[in-house]
């Protein structure tokens, strides 16, 4: 990986996958990424965060669960095509059968962490990723518009009579213009009851740039990582 990726801080042995120690894990750890509205930056994280891990040496699976756009798939298409390889494995598969997916090709056991990126408008694959996730991460930016669907979102991932599981389930802020912004859409969501990661994804054209690329400087990623690997702990400047 290159020198810049990873604050030299950042850079260090992982003990434990969104919580759970490894040597208890036993298996691939799963993170679901989520939403049920476009444009909120779950495919960037999905990539992004698995840059951060790959780099601190783990074997990485996105799954491309998204069936309208794809991204993930076509992102790993273009870096391919401009002879770029991601330092992880990408697989398609946009069915709500996820589970029995991952137990056919033991991605469970070939792998240190799945990601999940369900994409949006499909119930099903989000309810899939759900039952099957041992943290799910809900991504919006802090517009009321989009912070009006998280709701919906969280009902929407447990399914109607479906299993409330005790898992995780938090808000990543992203595409965060203002610190104001993000201040209040925090303190509004946490009155709803949504843990909030105390880590925001800035706006930045960079994010943008990178489609389709192998970024070079993953900016609030690790910062992330950090925060979902290691729940109780604040990180401080």
């Amino acid at each position: 990986m290159p020198e810049a990726t990873l604050n030299r801080a950042m850079v260090r042995k992982v003990r434990k996958l969104l919580g759970i120690p490894l040597e208890q894990a036993g298996r691939a750890v799963i993170l679901a990424i989520g939403g049920i509205k476009g444009g909120i930056g779950k495919s960037t994280t999905a990539i992004y965060l698995a840059m951060v891990w790959a780099a601190m040496g783990l074997k990485v699976l996105v799954i491309d669960a998204d069936p309208k756009s794809g991204t993930s798939r076509k992102w790993k298409r273009r870096a391919k095509e401009a002879k770029k390889e991601l330092p992880f494995d990408v697989q398609t598969h946009p069915s709500e059968d996820l589970e029995d997916r991952i137990a056919d090709e033991e991605w469970h056991l070939k792998y240190d962490l799945i990601v999940i990126d369900t994409g949006g408008d499909n119930d099903r694959v989000l309810q899939a990723a759900y039952r099957i996730a041992d943290y799910m991460l809900l991504t919006a930016s802090p517009s009321p518009v989009d912070l009006d669907t998280l709701t919906d979102s969280a009902r929407t991932a447990v399914g109607k009579g479906g299993e409330v599981r005790n898992i995780p389930v938090a808000l990543l802020l992203t595409n965060v213009k203002s610190e104001r912004m993000a201040v209040k859409a925090k303190r509004a969501m946490r009155k709803e009851g949504l843990p909030v990661l105390s880590t925001v994804v800035k706006h930045r054209t960079a994010y943008q740039d990178s489609y389709g690329l192998v970024p070079t400087r993953l900016f609030d990623y690790p910062a992330v990582q950090y925060e979902l690997d290691n729940p109780r702990e604040e990180i401080t400047a």
